[in-house]
């Protein structure tokens, strides 16, 4: 499950599950491991997210910019 969509998943679940488990007194070990390993389940999704290759986006041609094509230049003002 190295896809960005499964790791998504996965660490919203997790999160969900530590925030329902927090609540049914369950033992102070349990809740601190819970606690202090979901950072690397979100670190993990972002790194899932960022490598995913699954789409593939156009290369930009020479001078062109990722940005707004609904609206010119000018019209954004100081981008």
């Amino acid at each position: 499950m190295n896809t960005a969509k499964g790791s998504v998943i996965l660490t919203t679940t997790y999160l969900f599950t530590y925030a329902i488990l927090i609540n049914f007194n369950l033992p102070a070990l349990w809740t601190a491991l819970l606690g202090v390993f979901w950072p690397f389940t979100f670190i993990w999704m972002i790194y899932c997210i960022l490598k995913d290759n699954q789409v593939e986006y156009p290369e930009l041609k020479d001078g062109q910019e990722w940005g707004y094509h609904d609206k010119g230049r000018p019209e954004l003002g100081l981008l």
